[in-house]
């Protein structure tokens, strides 16, 4: 989705009339490229009028371009603070090391799950922390908008009575097409991490599906479980 229509979906979604500003609430953790993008309609947001706060772990307000165009609110939470420093900085490795009984392609799409059980366990700590924080107490927002990295969006979304839009796709496991219920066939849609195109022979969309399996299971138990706790 390009940063037009990004803007353009978050502007129909924001329900206040156009000329009047809107409060959005946009949580963080501040990480990757998918955080430059949101930033980038954050400060766009605020030159045509919004409010917009951004919720985020105290120590990470300076990785937020702009900063002083936003309010903030902040979670402690020195943990996660120094976890998500260190991926900022490279010292986290995410490579995957091949076993000599898997593709070295297999075992990049199975690893990429199991590589980010440690950044979405503490992601969800955080998200509990805001709630127990009391964070967002007596606040009010006509709008919540994410990068989709955390799912903790949605549930601080539900608990503010209020819509939630998300400005990237690509999740481990896949996750947001499934929430957005959108087809993912694996006869034609490759997983993730995998050398494959919508072209595919029987033994490629055989590998692709067992792919697709073993990762929704893995999203589920080692990544979403934690939140799904927190929701209920």
């Amino acid at each position: 989705m390009s940063f037009l229509s990004s803007l353009s979906v978050l502007l129909l979604c924001t329900n206040v009339r156009l000329g009047s500003s809107g409060r959005i609430l946009i949580p963080g953790p501040p990480l990757g490229s998918r955080w430059v993008l949101v930033n980038k309609v954050a400060t766009e947001l605020t030159r045509v009028g919004h409010d917009v706060t951004m919720l985020v772990p105290a120590g990470m307000e300076g990785y937020i371009r702009d900063v002083e165009k936003f309010s903030l609110l902040t979670t402690r939470h020195a943990e996660a603070v120094r976890y998500y420093r260190e991926r900022l900085n490279k010292r986290v490795s995410l490579a995957p090391r091949g076993v000599w009984f898997l593709p070295q392609d297999l075992y990049s799409a199975l690893s990429y799950v199991v590589d980010h059980a440690k950044l979405y366990e503490l992601m969800a700590s955080e998200c509990e922390a805001t709630l127990q924080q009391e964070v967002l107490n007596g606040t009010h927002f006509d709008l919540v908008l994410s990068d989709f990295l955390s799912p903790c969006a949605v549930i601080l979304a539900r608990r503010l009575r209020a819509p939630v839009v998300f400005l990237a796709r690509g999740t481990p496991g896949g996750y947001d097409l499934s929430a957005a219920g959108v087809p993912s066939p694996a006869a034609y849609v490759p997983q993730l991490g995998l050398a494959l195109t919508d072209s595919m022979g029987f033994l490629q969309r055989l590998q692709n599906g067992l792919v697709q399996l073993v990762q929704h299971v893995l999203t589920g138990r080692l990544l979403l479980q934690p939140f799904d706790t927190i929701a209920k």
